[in-house]
């Protein structure tokens, strides 16, 4: 009997860009800081996303990196290859 193979895993639509500290960022704005999401609250250059109040972390934060040996339950999100899945 062949195994069928099931995607578990969806692309999300949300590619991040990795923050950059020479970058200017306006509120709304999303980057990807240490696998985690964050959103500018208003405008802002140099102030990195965990020291800084101008950051708040955003829901669309992953759980981490994907791991092949880990249970994920629907609506994880994971890190593979600097995009974000979202566990189906």
């Amino acid at each position: 009997m062949a195994r069928e193979e099931k995607q578990v895993f969806a692309e999300t639509n949300s590619n991040y860009s990795n923050w950059d500290s020479a970058s200017v960022y306006v509120g709304g704005d999303k980057v990807l800081y240490n696998n985690n999401v964050y959103k500018a609250k208003w405008w802002t250059q140099g102030e990195a996303p965990d020291t800084s109040d101008v950051w708040e972390l955003s829901q669309d934060s992953p759980t981490g990196n994907w791991d092949n040996t880990k249970v994920y339950l629907g609506g994880d999100k994971v890190i593979y290859n600097n995009k974000i899945y979202k566990a189906k």
